[in-house]
């Protein structure tokens, strides 16, 4: 019920302004799916979307391998991502998936019980997609607008639940972020966005990930 509410909400007002993206991104996802047979899929918000933009325009002196595609949206909640994946399209060449979602849903005072079964179903449709892709879901860092127990349960309810095939990974953010579960501004540009020493350190860690 949850996901086909917003599905219909998000058909009306969150198509038009993100159809330039998508299709910009589809565009070199097509060119990658006609020379590789072992891609990558960087799927999700502005964590990742905000990862590329750093490495492209910053001086960063790193690059994404050329199988590497990145399907991310700043802002994107789960119901937006669901219908971005609607009009993506399917293939056995994607052989490894890197995910986060689910940040821009939280709020302090409401459930997160529909936002964890909206991640589940997000890695279930990956799945069908992707069939010979695993998928990696990165945990959910502290945020300074939320309150922390609420980014703790979510990140620990998905871990329960992940499906067969995708795994949980929370390891990614030892020696970036500081493991007391807290919100330390001084690795952030916002509320949210790490800074430019953060996704440095963040490059290496999701190059590696397998």
């Amino acid at each position: 019920m949850y996901t086909v509410i917003y599905y219909i909400i998000m058909e009306s007002i969150y198509r038009e302004p993100t159809e330039k993206l998508h299709n910009e991104q589809l565009k070199i996802f097509d060119q990658v799916l006609l020379s590789h047979d072992d891609i990558t899929l960087l799927i999700g918000d502005s964590v990742l979307e905000l990862f590329v933009r750093q490495i492209k325009f910053r001086g960063m002196g790193m690059t994404l391998p050329p199988n590497y595609v990145v399907l991310a949206k700043g802002g994107d909640r789960i119901q937006h991502l669901l219908w971005r994946l609607e009009h993506t399209p399917d293939s056995e060449k994607v052989k490894k998936i890197i995910l986060h979602i689910g940040t821009n849903n939280l709020s302090s005072k409401k459930s997160v019980d529909p936002i964890a079964a909206g991640c589940i179903q997000v890695m279930e449709i990956l799945k069908r997609k992707y069939p010979k892709a695993h998928i990696t879901f990165i945990s959910l860092y502290q945020r300074e607008d939320i309150v922390s127990e609420k980014v703790c349960e979510l990140n620990k309810k998905i871990r329960e639940n992940i499906p067969d095939r995708c795994s949980f990974d929370s390891d990614v953010w030892i020696g970036i972020l500081p493991p007391d579960d807290r919100y330390h501004k001084e690795f952030y540009t916002d509320n949210v966005h790490l800074n430019r020493s953060s996704y440095q350190l963040l490059y290496s860690k999701l190059i590696s990930i397998n």
